[in-house]
Formats: structure tokens, C-alpha cells, sequence
């Protein structure tokens, strides 16, 4: 609640969908429903029991749909955004310890001008989130610190700077949010020349769909999907998507490792 008392009520939409607790959870959520509803900051809050068929589809199709119902509300009663203004980010947390100053932080990477920004999670030997991660030439990190093949990476995060990539995650993740609204808004994408400009804002107003015949087509608004190819996380498909809508500009992916976060 204090990072949402920092950002202003009125500046921010919290999502959260549960489905299927057994312990306290619930309750917990209503209790936040609660405080939320009291202090006037827009909310959907969900708790279902889902069947057991939704069980047995793949542990991906299961995490993509329950992403996408977190979404939700963006295209529901957030799809204007808050008080006449559209939202800027979108941000996604997971079952992890952090705290407001990190959020905000991360927020701030490079001034707000990206168009993903991650942390780093971190459990007993490392570096967590390793399985989505990818540097800027598609290769994997390591547990150990400090996690990158590249020598220029490596110095970054001895530094704790922020180190450019293809993919990530991390527990903590901010999105440009107008991946999410733009084939909604046409004034969204603008075709800005700055080349330091987040490349959902230097696009000029895309297709929804892009069919490079790589995979499932790559669709605006960004969602959460499985591969037919491959088994990789919905995490590293929805950054690999931001990829193949923007080609032939790169889009700005950053893992900012000066922010940690605590994951299991």
C-alpha cells in the first residue's frame, strides 16, 4: 500500500487474479479489497475455483491464460485509463519479497524510457529467473554472478548498472504500457525518430497482427501465449513477440541489477 500511497490513488489500477487457495488467501484478498475500496483506488480483484480439466492442460497454457486474465481490466473498465489519462506502465509482480523503494526504482530505470524493464530475483545460489532470460545475442545466463557470457555485461553488473537484453523477467517486470492498448489507440504509436525512444513509441502505427510464419503470429495488444515449437516460459514469448512486432528496430529491454528481489 505505500508504493500505491507514493504513486497517487487516482494514478493507479491494481489486478490481481487467485484461483484455487486453500489457506488464508482469500480472506487476505478481501481484506485488501477492502482497503483498497476505502482509500478510493481503482481495483479487480478475482478469486475463483477453477475445475480440475484446467489442471490438466500444460503448466505454460495454464500460466499464459491466468496472465491474460490479469489483464483483463485493461480492456474492461481500465481501457481508458484513470481520470482521462491512459496508464504509462504495466507492471507485474510474482510471488516475491520486494519492497516500494525497489518498485519505484525500477520504474525509473533509465528515466521511465523503455519498454521493458526488469530487477533480478534472486534464490540460494543466484540469479533465479534463468530459464527466460537471454542477453543481447540470445544466449543464456548463468545462476552465478555475475550471470552473463559477455565481458561488457559482466562489468555492468559488477557496477550494478543496467545491462541491455533480449528477454527477462525476474520476479519484478515494468512494461511500456502501450504494448497492451496499442492496436486499440491510434494515437498510441507515433513513429517517434529518437532512436533512444522506447521502439513502441518509434513504430509507426503496426498491423495487430505480424505473421512472420515464425511460430503463432505476434499480435497487438501484447498477450501471454504457448508455442507451437517450443517449450519456453509465456514470459520470454510475450519479450520474443515485442521483438518480431518491432523488426527491424530493437526493442529496449533492460535488466536493471542494481534491484533485488526475493523469490524462493
Amino acid at each position: 500500500m505505500f508504493a500505491i500511497d507514493e504513486i497517487g490513488h487516482d494514478r493507479v489500477f491494481v489486478s490481481i487474479y487467485e484461483n484455487n487457495s486453500k489457506d488464508k488467501t482469500p480472506m487476505l484478498l478481501q481484506q485488501l479489497n477492502n482497503t483498497l475500496t476505502s482509500k478510493g483506488v481503482a481495483h479487480r480483484i478475482v478469486h475463483e475455483v477453477l475445475p480440475h480439466s484446467f489442471y490438466e492442460q500444460g503448466r505454460i497454457v495454464r500460466l499464459a491464460s491466468l496472465r491474460n486474465k490479469a489483464l483483463e481490466p485493461l480492456y474492461a473498465e481500465a481501457r481508458e485509463g484513470l481520470n482521462g489519462r491512459q496508464f504509462e506502465k504495466v507492471v507485474f509482480l510474482n510471488d516475491i519479497y520486494f519492497t516500494a523503494d525497489t518498485l519505484f526504482k525500477l520504474l525509473r530505470t533509465r528515466n521511465g524510457v523503455y519498454d521493458q524493464a526488469c530487477a533480478i530475483d534472486y534464490f540460494w545460489l543466484g540469479l533465479y529467473d534463468t530459464w527466460i532470460v537471454r542477453d543481447q545475442l540470445a544466449s543464456k545466463v548463468r545462476p552465478l554472478w555475475p550471470y552473463f557470457p559477455m565481458p561488457a555485461d559482466k562489468r555492468t553488473v559488477r557496477s550494478r548498472g543496467i545491462v541491455p537484453v533480449n528477454s527477462c523477467w525476474n520476479g519484478m517486470t515494468a512494461f511500456d504500457a502501450r504494448w497492451f492498448f496499442a492496436s486499440t489507440n491510434s494515437t498510441a504509436v507515433q513513429g517517434v525518430a529518437d532512436e533512444n525512444a522506447p521502439a513502441i513509441a518509434r513504430m509507426n502505427m503496426p498491423t495487430p497482427t505480424h505473421d512472420d510464419h515464425f511460430d503463432t503470429p505476434a499480435t497487438l495488444p501484447l498477450y501471454f501465449r504457448t508455442s507451437n515449437d517450443c517449450y519456453e516460459s509465456e514470459c520470454l514469448l510475450s519479450s520474443l513477440d515485442m521483438h518480431r512486432i518491432a523488426t527491424p528496430i530493437r526493442p529496449q529491454i533492460y535488466i536493471n541489477s542494481d534491484l533485488a528481489v526475493g523469490a524462493y
